[in-house]
């Protein structure tokens, strides 16, 4: 049987997306204000409207494009898996893209940052939960989506993401959060259950058992409940940024306020260590 799998690519080319025209779009109407990634596959991965489409190469083909090979990046299996396997979202999608311009293949050593979760038996969520205790470290960040409330599933689809709450790891079983009541620490366990999945994100190239990340790890805990009793849930914050996020609002920065857990797995120096 003859092998159809091709050679990754980026493609650009031309459509009449108004998202991507100006005034949303810095592009000259006549120049190209698409850019996709081709997979193995002969898919099309690119944005369309405020999100991500699929489409076959052989209908791109028929437009005005320019395909670039890939040739020059090392990592392709992890490009492929980058743009392939995450839970779509079309910023992480530019994300990659500017790792391409930048020809960083490090940027796709560590490929899934939204994770799509298969289900799980109830052995293999315990038998992962206790991998998780073994791998914790203080200051990990951990993901967290309730799939038995809509709410937690709304937060979730509203930010094209796979998380709808995360918390700080503090030690001994014991995780930082806020919710609405405002800040509180209290035990992992109240998590331990299957209608909750979970992400394990850690700070990359960190050796947890140095001596700079220890004193990391101790001044993030401090922190944390030198929070408690006084931190109150920001409920403007997070209405803004609802908005933000339901309206597709471009933003040239993000602040802290401004970061959901999806964006955290995105935008910050973080890489996953475990799902459950």
């Amino acid at each position: 049987m003859q092998d159809t799998k091709r050679t990754p690519s980026l493609v650009m080319f031309r459509d009449w997306d108004l998202w991507y025209k100006p005034p949303f779009y810095d592009v000259n109407w006549s120049e190209y204000n698409k850019t996709g990634y081709v997979s193995e596959d002969g898919l099309v991965i690119y944005p369309f409207g405020r999100g991500l489409r699929n489409e076959k190469f052989e209908e791109i083909r028929k437009k005005k494009h320019t395909l670039v090979p890939l040739s020059f990046m090392s990592n392709l299996e992890g490009i492929e898996t980058f743009f392939t396997k995450n839970r779509p979202n079309v910023n992480l999608f530019f994300q990659g893209l500017h790792a391409l311009g930048r020809r960083d293949d490090s940027f796709f050593e560590s490929p899934i940052r939204l994770p799509i979760l298969p289900p799980l038996s109830d052995f293999e969520f315990e038998k992962r939960w206790e991998q998780l205790l073994m791998l914790l470290r203080p200051a990990d960040q951990i993901m967290i989506i309730d799939t038995a409330s809509l709410i937690s599933k709304a937060i979730a689809a509203i930010d094209h993401g796979t998380w709808s709450h995360v918390g700080g790891y503090v030690g001994n079983g014991r995780i930082f959060e806020m919710i609405l009541s405002g800040a509180v620490e209290r035990s992992l366990d109240v998590y331990r259950s299957p209608r909750y999945r979970i992400g394990l994100y850690r700070v990359k190239d960190v050796d947890v058992e140095s001596p700079e990340s220890i004193k990391k790890g101790d001044a993030f805990i401090a922190y944390c409940r030198a929070s408690i009793g006084r931190a109150r849930y920001n409920y403007l914050g997070l209405i803004r940024l609802g908005a933000i996020k339901i309206l597709g609002i471009r933003k040239k920065s993000l602040g802290d306020h401004d970061l959901s857990p999806n964006d955290m797995a995105i935008f910050l120096p973080i890489e996953l260590i475990l799902t459950i």
